[in-house]
């Protein structure tokens, strides 16, 4: 954790980096001085990049919090030019704490005097056109803050983008992320890395990470890496294609005759003689291959790579059955509420997550 502080009884925010232990070979955090970000690498060949992916977590404290010392903007400004130096795919979320409305983050160069001999364009301003990406972002929060002209004058000066309000499912919507008032938590993006961004959303709050922020949630495009040496149970499996009622009749004329002969032979015999349960397994194989075979030739076949699983690491052993059973009813309300969005569903489905949080808080307290 970083930039974790606890002053007069009350802890501040801090940067914690969390990520599934499959892709602990691909990321490495890098060590710097400045406690406002936290800076991690992604393989570049998870991406099939020439470069690692260069990612910063940022926390700032609001402007006059006594946990604000120094000059954030500028300590995380200098660690980002000596990073940028080398890398291309630059990406930084978090809270800023700043709120920027819908004040433009790049400079527009106007040449009119030079107009028809010099070809000056941002070139930043060209990929957001190359890519259909709005150039003027939306903000609901229609509000400035004095850490939103650094944050602005941060992207102008070192030619980052803001993807809030401007990409994706965010596009021209702005999202609050605090309070639902304002907008301070954001990413922003090289225009190399825009290129890679699959989706942006500001998700629902939730109480289970922040009780006033909603989280950002970025995919990126990101590709399975193969290894070197194939394992059993990752050969291709085949598949039969799905049922179609319209093939009912030729389904049941590319059932073998002859086995099926064969079949009922076997359980006459079975019905008039006392049989072993090795017979009687064979026969119920024999069904089950007759009936498969039939329907390969009628609807096809497909091929499906099977998953290899990991062993799975157990919960932490605090985390008893009450934790569970809050943790079911939360995510069996949250899946209806994904079926059936009403405001009383709405309302249940944050209770019973408050709740949820709850027992974990109590029950991890007296472990």
């Amino acid at each position: 954790m970083k930039n974790r502080s606890h002053l007069n009884r009350v802890k501040s925010g801090g940067i914690v980096l969390g990520f599934k232990e499959s892709l602990s070979d691909h990321i490495s955090v890098v060590e710097t001085d400045s406690k406002y970000i936290l800076w991690f690498k992604i393989d570049k060949h998870v991406v099939k990049l020439q470069q690692d992916i260069l990612c910063g977590i940022v926390y700032i404290p609001p402007e006059n919090s006594v946990y604000c010392v120094g000059d954030p903007f500028s300590e995380i400004e200098s660690e980002f030019l000596n990073f940028s130096i080398s890398h291309d795919n630059i990406c930084l979320f978090g809270d800023f704490n700043a709120r920027t409305a819908e004040e433009s983050d790049f400079d527009v160069v106007n040449f009119e005097e030079f107009s028809g001999m010099l070809d000056i364009e941002n070139e930043g301003v060209c990929t957001l056109d190359e890519l259909n990406i709005n150039r003027l972002r939306k903000s609901m929060d229609q509000k400035k803050n004095n850490f939103g002209n650094l944050l602005l004058e941060f992207c102008k000066n070192n030619n980052m983008f803001i993807l809030n309000g401007r990409m994706c499912e965010d596009k021209g919507l702005g999202s609050f992320t605090c309070k639902n008032t304002s907008v301070v938590d954001y990413n922003i993006a090289s225009p190399n890395f825009l290129k890679l961004v699959q989706n942006f959303s500001v998700l629902n709050s939730s109480v289970l990470f922040s009780d006033i922020h909603n989280p950002l949630s970025l995919k990126i495009t990101c590709y399975e890496k193969q290894n070197d040496v194939s394992h059993d149970d990752e050969m291709p499996e085949e598949k039969i294609k799905r049922w179609e009622n319209e093939q009912l009749d030729t389904f049941i004329s590319n059932i073998d005759r002859l086995k099926v002969n064969e079949i009922l032979a076997q359980l006459t015999e079975m019905v008039e003689n006392t049989s072993e349960n090795s017979i009687i397994n064979k026969v119920v194989e024999d069904v089950c291959h007759l009936l498969t075979n039939a329907a390969k030739s009628t609807f096809g076949t497909f091929t499906k790579r099977r998953k290899h699983t990991q062993n799975i690491k157990k919960s932490k052993p605090w985390f008893d059955s009450e934790c569970k059973e809050a943790r079911k009813k939360f995510r069996s309300s949250r899946r209806k509420l994904k079926r059936n969005h009403t405001d009383d569903r709405v309302n249940e489905t944050k209770k019973l997550e408050k709740s949820y949080k709850r027992v974990m808080e109590i029950i991890r307290k007296h472990y």
